[in-house]
């Protein structure tokens, strides 16, 4: 799946879907740090879309970025309102650091 992702890019390097694609492979694989790469090349190609926002929120979170995780979910809130689950991610975001604070 890597290498088709990556010929998917060499083709079409804005291909957005491709970079998300490429970046989930990855992260199955354990190679967070990576795949935070190829998700930013995938938002700068697809700021607006909610959808890309909340994942890359949650991948922001596994990562431990915790400000990044909560302007990406921030984001897909703002952008679609009726979105359960961001908003959910983002509640248990905000749970999770004021215990941190504490």
């Amino acid at each position: 799946s890597i290498g088709m992702q990556h010929a998917a890019i060499t083709l079409k390097p804005d291909f957005a879907v491709a970079y998300w694609q490429l970046s989930a492979a990855l992260r199955c694989l354990g190679r967070v740090d990576e795949a935070v790469v190829y998700a930013e090349k995938e938002d700068s190609l697809r700021p607006d879309n909610p959808e890309f926002l909340f994942r890359f929120g949650d991948l922001y979170l596994e990562c431990m970025r915790y400000r990044e995780s909560f302007t990406a979910l921030k984001q897909a809130t703002l952008l679609r309102h009726e979105f359960p689950i961001a908003h959910s991610k983002l509640t248990e975001l905000t749970r999770s650091l004021a215990q941190l604070n504490r």
